[in-house]
């Protein structure tokens, strides 16, 4: 649920707008006390992206991002967590 917003940003944002096949990897790692959770692509790039979402004024503002990191400080705070 945490990462679901980040994975389809990556999708819909860097992969989606390629003309040839993207490449999408998740790596879950446990750190003991820690999970380390990244997100990699071979999109377009984040200021390709925001060039095209310029053009499409038509796009609606995604929230998804903003909310699992409210949910992120929540957590933090509930259970005295610094990072």
């Amino acid at each position: 649920m945490v990462l679901q917003p980040y994975v389809e940003n990556a999708i819909w944002h860097g992969l989606m707008p390629m003309m040839d096949h993207g490449k999408l990897i998740l790596q879950v790692k446990n750190l003991g006390d820690r999970i380390q959770c990244m997100i990699e692509d071979n999109g377009i790039g984040r200021e390709a992206s925001r060039k095209l979402s310029l053009k499409n004024p038509k796009h609606k503002q995604s929230i998804g991002m903003q909310i699992t990191q409210d949910r992120i400080q929540l957590l933090k705070e509930v259970y005295n967590v610094e990072n």
